[in-house]
């Protein structure tokens, strides 16, 4: 013989409303703290696309036969500019990092690793950091995907000083 399944109880529709009601409200929270997070994060400047590798300053380091995808640039309160550079490059991460590391070096950079493909590297002479990120790019074998950040106008970061 089945066991008979009880009938449900009033109370499991309030706490499923519940339950929705705070998921809700926990989504617009999220919301509006990533916008507060962008005005902040933008709140100094303007941010603007930028048409081509051509018009990136000299020292922001790309690797050969870079590929980008999305390359813009804010001005700072600060009278500087942050560049965000997003691309591909066909090299294997594994290959391309100790290169990249050493382009860096060569340019004047003084470059940390962290061995993972996240490099830091901080140009005394100019006050710039550059940042850069290398991973495997899934879509493609043999081929990495490499995000860079420049800050003009930088303070020296905590780990250079």
């Amino acid at each position: 013989m089945i066991p008979a399944v009880p009938p449900p109880r009033p109370g499991g529709r309030r706490l499923l409303l519940a339950l929705s009601f705070g998921a809700i409200a926990l989504t617009l929270l999220l919301v509006l703290l990533a916008g507060i997070g962008g005005f902040v994060l933008f709140s100094g400047g303007q941010a603007k696309v930028v048409g081509s590798t051509s018009e990136l300053p000299r020292e922001l380091t790309l690797c050969d036969h870079f590929q980008p995808a999305r390359m813009v640039y804010v001005e700072q309160a600060n009278g500087g500019r942050r560049y965000h550079v997003e691309g591909t490059c066909p090299v294997n991460p594994l290959i391309l990092a100790p290169i990249y590391m050493g382009k860096l070096a060569s340019a004047g950079w003084t470059v940390h690793s962290d061995g993972g493909g996240s490099l830091e590297g901080f140009d005394y002479q100019k006050s710039q950091l550059i940042d850069v990120l290398i991973t495997d790019d899934s879509s493609e074998p043999n081929t990495s995907t490499v995000a860079v950040e420049l800050s003009t106008k930088a303070d020296v970061p905590p780990d250079f000083q």
